[in-house]
């Protein structure tokens, strides 16, 4: 991981926790979340996440991770991972940038 690209997981870690509470908490139209685990059923439905609907901690993350808010924290985990890298080779025009090599 280059310098940068700490932030940019970041970044997406947290957006994703926001998204979520967003749409769960939207007024007039929620997204459904039967199970109250902060994660919108259309998520969960979803097969490349593969969360179980009617568990707020599918993988039983409170176990490793005591604390750790099971399938919301999940989804952003998994945000964070799948995140671009904060750098564009082809655009790194500077001495000493992030790509820079000596």
């Amino acid at each position: 991981m280059m310098p940068g690209d700490g932030i940019a997981a970041t970044i997406a870690h947290e957006h994703r926790h926001r998204t979520n509470m967003i749409e769960v908490q939207t007024f007039g139209h929620p997204a459904r979340d039967i199970d109250y685990d902060w994660v919108p059923d259309r998520y969960e439905n979803d097969l490349e996440w593969r969360l179980f609907i009617g568990s707020v901690d599918t993988f039983n993350l409170d176990a490793v991770y005591p604390g750790i808010c099971g399938d919301q924290e999940f989804t952003a985990f998994r945000s964070a991972t799948e995140a671009p890298p904060a750098h564009d080779d082809d655009k790194d025009w500077s001495s000493e940038g992030k790509q820079y090599t000596p």
